[in-house]
């Protein structure tokens, strides 16, 4: 037995968001992105900075292989 659409408690129904709520959302994810977004640009300057460290041991690397594979003395000269 079907019941009539309008006999349902009135907390069934859906409604939609009022601006207010809206707002406070936005104004709650503005907050949460401000305070985060520090964190990420520190975050990338400490991966780039960790990319060149290993940019450096692998050249000290290579060149430690390169003394040893030719049983002779290796030089690591900068910018190269």
């Amino acid at each position: 037995m079907k019941r009539p659409l309008n006999h349902y408690p009135p907390a069934t129904r859906c409604r939609g968001a009022s601006l207010l709520e809206l707002l406070v959302t936005l104004a709650v994810a503005g907050v949460l992105m401000g305070t985060a977004l520090p964190a990420f640009v520190e975050l990338g300057a400490d991966h780039r900075a960790a990319a060149r460290i290993n940019a450096i041991l692998g050249a000290v690397r290579a060149t430690r292989h390169l003394a040893i594979t030719h049983n002779a003395p290796a030089t690591l000269c900068p910018g190269q």
